[in-house]
């Protein structure tokens, strides 16, 4: 059991339960990475990088199902690493390391749609990372080896671009993580500066 304290309020949790434990198996893993839950039922969809699958778990964490294998086909998975849910569509958006796409799944892991390929032009990624999406279901994903941030809406269309190779503001080193909260402020975890990056984005 741990306790924090802040604003003369105390927070106390304990661990429940652990799930998962090294190697192939249902409920092993090999990199687990990216988690995403469902809104409603609270199923777990956690990519497993080096399995090249996503394992699928109940709200209790027990193992119900996985899907993807290695390849470069529309239900592979090459290093998945990032994973978001789009509620309205029952949608898993993943972002794919070293095939450089984004896959879309739906909830069983029936592919629905890819977008992406390697490159530096707009909509092309160099090791996509992490990946959220806001209330307006636009998906941003950390362009890992381009230095920047994509943002694309939930059918894989390109919105906007923001960032570069840097140290200066508004620049990145190998961004991994990205975050936006319910005002639209983005949070970039800049890795190799050792930062995080807080935007408040204006859409015109």
């Amino acid at each position: 059991v741990q306790t924090c304290s802040f604003e003369h309020r105390t927070l106390t949790w304990k661990h429940v339960k652990t799930t998962g434990s090294e190697g192939s198996s249902n409920a092993q893993f090999k990199h687990a990475i990216g988690a995403a839950i469902h809104p409603i039922d609270g199923r777990i969809f956690v990519t497993d990088e080096r399995n090249h699958r996503v394992q699928i778990f109940d709200n209790s964490g027990n193992f119900l199902s996985s899907f993807g294998s290695f390849g470069s086909g529309p239900t592979n998975l090459s290093d998945p690493m990032g994973i978001v849910m789009i509620p309205s569509k029952n949608a898993l958006v993943i972002t794919e390391y070293n095939a450089c796409r984004i896959h879309v799944f739906d909830e069983n892991g029936t592919n629905l749609h890819t977008f992406g390929s390697k490159g530096n032009a707009v909509g092309q990624f160099m090791n996509p990372w992490g990946i959220t999406t806001d209330q307006d279901e636009k998906i941003y994903i950390c362009d890992f080896n381009n230095h920047r941030i994509q943002v694309f809406n939930s059918k894989g269309v390109h919105l906007r671009s923001f960032g570069s190779h840097g140290v200066g503001n508004g620049q990145f080193k190998y961004p991994k993580g990205v975050a936006v909260d319910d005002d639209g402020n983005v949070f970039v975890c800049d890795t190799l500066n050792n930062r995080v990056q807080i935007f408040d984005c204006y859409w015109s």
